[in-house]
């Protein structure tokens, strides 16, 4: 209902769920819980119904909002009826997409905290992990960029006319042992991320 059916997405379906939070399963309702809806229609005493993967609509009172709106609600159930109310998860709820074209308007995004590259030409992670671990446990943002299949972030920052060692506060070889001429985006992402998880976990 949020997504069109397009021939690009024609694969999605074979991807194994993301299993965050704002994902539940549709079957499993419990009160009080949260779940990301979407408002299907108002009725004419001004209730709001939405869509929140039951098998029944949800009611939503005393809220201005419009049929295709997507909410963020509490789910309850009183008598026979599904309720819900808008309200904000305070846990880690789910990610957001942003698109950019560039590194300059990556950096501009927000003021990053902590901005890191991924490069097989930075410095050793390992030799930096305690620096870094401060770092990290203090940051509020953290930026980690990496390269494209055909550029890496030192070409794609000159092509920008940027230094990339002016830009960031660390260019780092989280996988200082790969062993090929390039590592897959994908699986430089799961290496960067578990290594960098690892060490900010270390001795906590």
């Amino acid at each position: 209902k949020l997504i069109p059916l397009k021939e690009t997405l024609r694969y999605a379906g074979i991807l194994p769920p993301l299993k965050t939070p704002n994902h539940p399963k549709a079957r499993n309702l419990h009160n009080m819980e949260f779940r990301e809806g979407l408002v299907v229609s108002i009725r004419d005493d001004g209730v709001a119904l939405v869509d929140v993967g039951l098998s029944r609509l949800a009611e939503l009172h005393g809220v201005n909002v419009k049929p295709g709106d997507r909410v963020v609600v509490k789910v309850y159930k009183k008598g026979n009826s599904i309720k819900c109310s808008l309200s904000t998860p305070k846990h880690y709820w789910c990610y957001s997409v942003h698109t950019v074209n560039s590194l300059k308007e990556v950096l501009k995004f927000k003021k990053w905290s902590l901005k890191i590259a991924t490069s097989k030409y930075g410095d050793n992670i390992v030799k930096l992990k305690n620096k870094l671990k401060e770092d990290l446990l203090k940051a509020k943002s953290v930026l980690i960029a990496f390269g494209s299949p055909y550029e890496g972030l030192w070409e794609i920052a000159r092509r920008e006319g940027l230094k990339l060692d002016k830009v960031f506060h660390y260019i780092l070889n989280t996988i200082p042992y790969q062993g090929t001429e390039t590592v897959r985006t994908e699986e430089a992402v799961y290496a960067t991320l578990e290594a960098l998880c690892l060490i900010e976990a270390e001795n906590l």
